[in-house]
């Protein structure tokens, strides 16, 4: 669903097996309304939204890749209940810092380009298996 404006995600019971969700300038809010899918979804794409906080998500366990570009997320948290998240797109953005991704020891690219994020301190250090960083046009 891409450009039809709503606030909110209110049901997706039509969609228990889906494995992929494209929202996408839609006017978002919120990274919520996803427990209808948690057992099959594998990708979302909720870029060009209104966001401003991952929190929300929910509990997503087969969910491999989680994009978040251009909306207006300050903070990386509430990312707890997404463990085997491989890919994060999180580029054009309000972050200013590398933080809360420990439990993401699967993840294999990480997208914060056009952010202001100034040090690459203190948030990547457990991230083994991270093979793609994009951090072009921070401070």
């Amino acid at each position: 669903i891409i450009f039809t404006p709503f606030e909110e995600v209110v049901s997706l019971a039509g969609c228990r097996s889906c494995r992929e969700i494209n929202l996408m300038g839609n006017g978002l809010r919120r990274c919520s309304g996803f427990t209808t899918v948690a057992q099959t979804l594998v990708r979302l794409w909720l870029g060009k939204q209104n966001i401003t906080s991952i929190n929300g998500l929910g509990h997503l366990p087969k969910l491999r890749e989680l994009y978040l570009q251009e909306n207006s997320i300050t903070k990386i948290e509430g990312l707890d209940g997404v463990p085997n998240l491989q890919k994060l797109w999180l580029s054009c953005n309000k972050l200013t810092k590398i933080e809360n991704l420990h439990m993401l020891g699967d993840l294999r690219e990480l997208w914060l380009q056009s952010n202001k994020i100034s040090s690459l301190a203190g948030g990547l250090e457990h991230l083994a298996n991270l093979h793609v960083l994009s951090v072009s046009g921070n401070p």
